[in-house]
């Protein structure tokens, strides 16, 4: 049964000064939460012509630009409480993001997430460039 389970949700432990901590990919719900706080830098994906392209190297500035971004995306990795956090060493705390992003933000993700946001623009009418209407 865990085999399967780290097939449908992938994880790694990663060494901190607090012990051993699992990290894993986050649930579907809160991975839909967390494109939909991406959504919020969505400027930062818009290309000059209007078209959204969402990269790994885009997404790792802005979550490294955004504390909120960055420990939204541990919080929903490793299932602790609010207070635990508090107690992290910085090196602990990046190990963290650093096992967060390996696991969670990869191209078959960003791919689903631009093409999400390409479609909702495209309903909203906001992806013809500007000056086509």
């Amino acid at each position: 049964m865990s085999t399967e389970l780290n097939v449908l949700r992938p994880q790694k432990e990663v060494p901190t000064s607090l012990g051993r901590i699992e990290v894993h990919e986050m649930a579907w719900p809160d991975a839909l939460a967390f494109t939909g706080k991406l959504a919020d830098f969505l400027p930062e994906f818009i290309q000059p012509d209007g078209k959204v392209v969402i990269s790994g190297e885009k997404v790792a500035r802005v979550i490294s630009g955004s504390v909120e971004l960055a420990e939204f995306l541990v919080r929903k990795s490793v299932d602790k409480e609010d207070g635990w956090f508090r107690s992290l060493r910085p090196t602990d705390g990046l190990s963290l993001l650093e096992a967060a992003v390996e696991l969670n933000i990869h191209e078959e993700l960003l791919g689903k997430a631009q093409g999400v946001l390409q479609r909702v623009m495209a309903r909203l009418g906001a992806a013809a460039p500007a000056g086509s209407s």
